[in-house]
């Protein structure tokens, strides 16, 4: 064998070196894109780990979303939600309906899963919701090994070996164009996978495409708001020996018809701080409420401070306004001693 033919011959292990250069730049240069994506258009991968929407998004897919405002949300669309347990949901749309009627605000969406037979247990109230805009069958299993302690552990050795590579290689004689292109191969290989390693952005959440298997009987929201009443509390004493106050706060206006109002009163506790028990509630709709000395002091016979208080809530939910108005009022042993405070 001549020496030319020695010289026409690629080192296999030279060969296997490049292929896997070549492999860690391609998946350098998606990591590299997926960071750009997730930061700049706040893309959310997320893998799929249950089958509910199955067939259109598969278990083990990658699906991309993006944050959209409620009110851009339709029917038909495919959204992932958290769930009141803190469980990242995603099903598509069969129904939605604004819970102000006024403006942008909350809206209500009835999810289910295309497998499902039912929708999910009860409507999410949600102000913005991930949408889903694209997915990739089976291709969240790889990521989420490459995202996980192992996969991290594997593409950290990969990336330090890739940046040996790109120390090691030196010019060769026939220019500097086939000298350039394995340090670019390498630096692009080792700042995408390092990339990778160390930003949170680029790493999948993990979204569960839950089976329901029967219906439920009652609707509750979970978490978002409703809008509260705002200024104070009014507070007017009975007539003589009549036992009873009247409570009155602000109307609020624009809201539908399952508005409501919950009054809860409390007994203070002696040295201030929290609240201590709670005496009697109610929800109206309404804007004032008559309060019956017998109704606060049914359970036991006591004597000081009782602490109002009324917030917004949605009729057959459990949903209520995030701020609320507060008074106080005294409850004495028999109804002479009630009175506003």
């Amino acid at each position: 064998m001549t020496a030319g033919a020695h010289a026409g011959r690629r080192d296999p292990v030279r060969i296997v070196c490049d292929v896997l250069l070549w492999a860690g730049a391609v998946l350098g240069l998606v990591c590299m894109i997926g960071g750009v994506a997730a930061a700049v258009f706040d893309v959310r991968p997320m893998v799929v780990q249950s089958g509910s929407m199955s067939p259109a998004i598969p278990t083990g897919s990658l699906i991309l979303a993006v944050e959209v405002p409620a009110d851009q949300i339709t029917e038909g669309d495919v959204v992932s939600v958290v769930d009141r347990n803190g469980t990242r949901i995603t099903h598509r749309v069969t129904d939605r309906h604004a819970v102000a009627t006024e403006g942008a605000g909350p809206v209500a969406l009835t999810l289910q899963g295309d497998a499902n037979e039912v929708p999910d247990a009860e409507p999410y109230v949600v102000v913005t919701a991930d949408r889903v805009f694209a997915h990739v069958p089976h291709l969240g299993y790889l990521v989420a090994w490459a995202s996980g302690p192992v996969g991290m552990f594997v593409l950290g050795g990969v990336a330090v070996a890739l940046i040996l590579s790109l120390v090691r290689r030196t010019p060769q004689r026939g220019g500097t164009g086939s000298a350039l292109t394995p340090v670019i191969v390498a630096g692009a290989a080792a700042l995408g996978i390092g990339g990778l390693w160390l930003h949170p952005s680029v790493r999948p959440a993990v979204t569960q495409a839950a089976f329901t298997d029967a219906p439920t009987v009652g609707v509750s929201f979970i978490a978002a708001s409703v809008p509260a009443p705002v200024g104070a509390v009014g507070c007017t004493n009975g007539a003589s020996f009549s036992n009873q106050i009247t409570l009155s706060w602000p109307a609020v206006a624009g809201q539908t018809s399952r508005y409501q109002y919950r009054v809860e009163i409390y007994q203070a506790a002696l040295l201030g701080g929290e609240n201590t028990k709670l005496l009697h509630s109610y929800v109206l709709t309404g804007t004032s409420q008559v309060v019956h000395h017998s109704e606060l002091n049914r359970d036991f016979l006591w004597s000081g401070t009782g602490n109002v208080v009324v917030y917004g809530t949605v009729d057959g939910t459990t949903w209520r306004s995030s701020d609320d108005l507060r008074r106080t009022i005294v409850v004495g042993l028999t109804g002479s001693g009630f009175r506003c405070s």
